[in-house]
């Protein structure tokens, strides 16, 4: 396991090879274009939105802890939901429970205070993968916690 999240497209590759499962029918399971899957695993597309790689995880059976390096567990078992989206007030919420400030996780996840704030509220409902990454390791959490892919808070 690597202590700095970055999206691999080659691992998202091999996941999805072993899986047998061809890119137009993973992208089409994910709700993606097969060329935006392409640009993903070929390395062309490093910023990837949490939704899409929560979208993938779903239709690959993994985590997106595992797409983006926090996990080397490649097979979970989350729970099923129809479409993956980023929960601000779940973030907020964990946030208070581990006794954080929103100052201190912007300061353990290396983002703006402001950032975390617009996070919680709402008001920037599309987040980064790698971004949310950080975010989930700061709060002791998985990403696919803060996705709704999973109801455990904490990192397993």
């Amino acid at each position: 396991m690597i202590n700095t999240p970055a999206f691999d497209g080659q691992r998202l590759r091999q996941l999805r090879k072993s899986r047998g499962l061809p890119a137009h029918r993973l992208a089409e399971q994910a709700n993606l274009s097969t060329r935006h899957l392409w640009r993903l695993e070929a390395g062309t597309r490093p910023r990837v939105a949490a939704v899409t790689l929560a979208r993938i995880a779903l239709a690959l059976d993994t985590s997106v802890d595992y797409l983006v390096g926090l996990s080397d567990q490649a097979n979970v078992h989350h729970r099923k939901i129809a479409t993956p989206r980023f929960d601000g007030q779940r973030m907020g919420e964990l946030r208070k429970q581990r006794g954080l400030s929103a100052e201190a996780l912007a300061r353990k996840a290396n983002v703006s205070t402001r950032h975390i704030w617009r996070l919680q509220t709402g008001k920037r409902p599309n987040v980064a993968a790698v971004t949310l990454a950080r975010i989930a390791l700061a709060l002791d959490s998985s990403v696919d916690y803060l996705v709704g892919l999973s109801d455990t808070p904490d990192r397993s």
